[in-house]
């Protein structure tokens, strides 16, 4: 695992093709200003939560922009992931984390922070309800009372 507490290694990027398909086609949205988050719980693979994180080339048109962007959000996750890694570490799962930056001007670190920090908190929430996949009853084989 990682050694620096603060660090974001390489294990902790979202980087495969299939999952982030599946992220996108079946994942859940959270959004605080200036970010959207999509977030899918799977099986335990590697790593508690692997992330990922964007800034629209459409809005903003040039590449400076748009890594300084993606810089802010990776500076402000990395900084206050460590209450979700070890909360979603302690169960069997692992979360996957997109963050769209959604805003139509460049923020400041200060509001990028907030709704990081508003974002973790809810992903930190949704963690708590386990997701169980639903289940299809044979209605022959279900009980009832008399």
């Amino acid at each position: 695992m990682n050694k620096n507490p603060f660090g974001l290694n390489r294990a902790e990027k979202l980087k495969s093709r299939t999952l982030i398909k599946r992220l996108f086609s079946e994942g859940k949205n959270i959004y605080h200003f200036p970010l959207r988050c999509m977030y899918f719980i799977v099986p335990k693979i590697e790593t508690p939560v692997q992330v990922g994180f964007t800034a629209s080339a459409r809005v903003f048109k040039r590449a400076v922009q748009r890594n300084r962007l993606k810089r802010l959000q990776r500076e402000s996750y990395r900084l206050q992931k460590s209450d979700l890694v070890d909360h979603v570490g302690k169960t069997e799962v692992t979360l996957l984390v997109f963050f769209q930056y959604v805003g139509k001007e460049m923020s400041d670190y200060k509001t990028i922070y907030k709704g990081m920090s508003e974002i973790l908190s809810a992903l930190q929430n949704a963690v708590n309800v386990p997701e169980a996949p639903a289940k299809e009853r044979d209605p022959e084989k279900v009980s009832h009372p008399e």
